[in-house]
């Protein structure tokens, strides 16, 4: 049996792949050893399965953040969003279809609507702020295939919208694992309970677990509850997660704790928060009439509203920070969308 939770090796991730038998939704052949897409698909898995590459691949994208963040005016609201957009857009993926804005940042958060909903902005090659919780994070899928882009360059886009047409049997007959799911957005370990199994019969007794980049909540974690332990001071992506969470009261703090060289890890026990919940609450309904607007073709969407991200300099922190050996500013508000 090729089991998925321990994939690591090319070959194995290549056989695993080939015995789940995914198919393309609506009829039009199966993903077998002459579909031009399976060496590009095996090496994304490869990477997301190896920490020191990927790592290595998400440092990359971290600088080209780092320096489209300092692009934009210290006193700009959503200026990671806005960062995140450009280069995005500069490696051909979509970030908007509010008009072609430029100047706009990400505009889309998807809330619920199922699989349906998001599949077809993957398919269309969009990128979307996700809130299921903040564990999952809301901008971890895009973080992923940017670094997947690192290794596969100008391919990557169209790989990014195979994996929303495509899918594979399950134990249970009435579900299906689409491809995006096998590459990016597997179960954690404590939630594998949850998770649902290969059908084929080479894969049947295999869940969609991993403890590996293929699960956002392993990016999570090693990025934010790792930021100390993992010695990420000086990566612009993990250090601006970091922050955001710490400001936003996202993360649980124990005593502070040490390593054998005395340097401070600063304790992180988890992260909490429903940031889904938050958006679907009456709580929020002010700011979301004022900023957002509900997609009137996808249940669960919402979009920002053009101009709607105005600056207010009194809510934003300004901080001097050094990444990638490159001076700039970090800005940070009481609540705000940074």
């Amino acid at each position: 049996m090729v089991d998925y939770t321990n994939l690591k090796q090319f070959s194995d991730i290549k056989d695993q792949l080939l015995a789940a038998k995914f198919s393309k939704v609506g009829g039009g052949g199966v993903i077998d050893k002459q579909n031009e897409n399976l060496e590009n698909l095996c090496k994304a898995a490869e990477l997301l399965c190896d920490t020191v590459n990927f790592t290595s691949a998400l440092e990359n994208v971290s600088r080209k953040l780092w320096i489209r963040y300092n692009a934009q005016p210290p006193d700009t609201r959503n200026r990671f969003t806005r960062a995140l957009r450009v280069l995005a857009e500069e490696e051909q993926f979509i970030v908007s279809d509010n008009g072609g804005v430029s100047s706009q940042p990400e505009s889309l958060v998807l809330t619920d609507g199922g699989d349906q909903n998001f599949l077809s902005y993957v398919q269309k090659r969009y990128f979307w702020k996700d809130v299921m919780n903040n564990e999952h994070g809301e901008h971890t899928h895009s973080l992923q295939w940017l670094a997947i882009y690192e290794i596969l360059g100008a391919v990557t886009p169209k790989l990014y919208s195979m994996t929303a047409q495509y899918r594979c049997s399950t134990k249970d007959k009435d579900k299906h694992i689409y491809l995006w799911s096998w590459l990016v957005d597997a179960f954690p370990q404590n939630l594998a309970g949850a998770a649902p199994s290969f059908g084929g019969k080479e894969v049947e007794n295999s869940k969609l677990v991993a403890n590996d980049f293929r699960t956002p909540q392993f990016f999570m974690n090693y990025f934010v509850r790792g930021f100390f332990a993992n010695n990420l001071q000086d990566n612009f992506v993990a250090a601006y997660l970091y922050r955001r969470y710490i400001n936003r009261n996202w993360i649980s703090r124990e005593e502070d704790t040490y390593d054998e060289n005395g340097i401070v890890t600063k304790g992180l026990s988890e992260i909490k928060g429903d940031s889904a919940g938050k958006w679907k609450s009456k709580n929020q309904q002010n700011q979301q009439n004022q900023q957002w607007k509900v997609k009137t073709d996808a249940s669960g969407t919402y979009e920002r509203k053009v101009g709607a991200d105005k600056t207010t300099p009194k809510d934003i922190r300004t901080i001097k920070c050094k990444f990638h050996g490159v001076d700039g500013k970090l800005t940070m508000g009481n609540n705000s969308n940074q």
